[in-house]
């Protein structure tokens, strides 16, 4: 038989209360703080599914960005289109006035300066731009495809729009 002294209850007493006290004081920890974890020690495995998620988290904020600036992009580019398309029509529909023999030459001269009036909008549009890139201007978007009143020659860059 072991006899138990004051000496050893008073120790199993006093480990007690520290344990708990430590107990509360992590508790206290986590609730002014909103933090589970507060040092990857506290629980390595879920520390380290916490930062998985956080990267998670991260690349999924990225795409979402991505999605928004792309929609917008897409956007701009559709308006341009079909803001050029509209031109084109009306040229086409000029050019059939034109070639029409009861078009005096005074209302062909009308016709040729608004078919150049349409072309000059055309190019407006196609150096559409979205947040200071150049919808149509090529691998090089800092640069204006079209210049206006100028040669209607293109001067973007042939290939495919970069990745944004």
């Amino acid at each position: 038989m072991t006899r138990v002294t004051h000496l050893i209850t008073n120790r199993l007493v006093m480990s007690g209360i520290e344990d708990s006290s430590s107990r509360v004081a992590r508790t206290q920890q986590k609730l002014s703080s909103g933090k589970e974890i507060t040092r990857p020690s506290d629980d390595p495995l879920a520390a380290g599914r916490a930062l998985a998620l956080r990267v998670d988290v991260e690349g999924l904020k990225q795409y979402q960005t991505n999605v928004t600036d792309d929609a917008a992009w897409q956007d701009a580019t559709d308006v341009a289109l079909d803001t050029a398309g509209r031109h084109l029509t009306r040229v086409r529909e000029l050019v059939v006035q034109a070639a029409s023999d009861s078009t005096s030459p005074q209302g062909r001269q009308a016709i040729a300066d608004e078919v150049d009036q349409l072309i000059e909008a055309t190019k407006q549009e196609a150096d559409a731009n979205y947040a200071g890139r150049y919808l149509f201007a090529g691998t090089n978007t800092t640069t204006p495809p079209y210049a206006i009143n100028g040669s209607d020659a293109y001067v973007g860059t042939r290939g495919c729009s970069p990745a944004r």
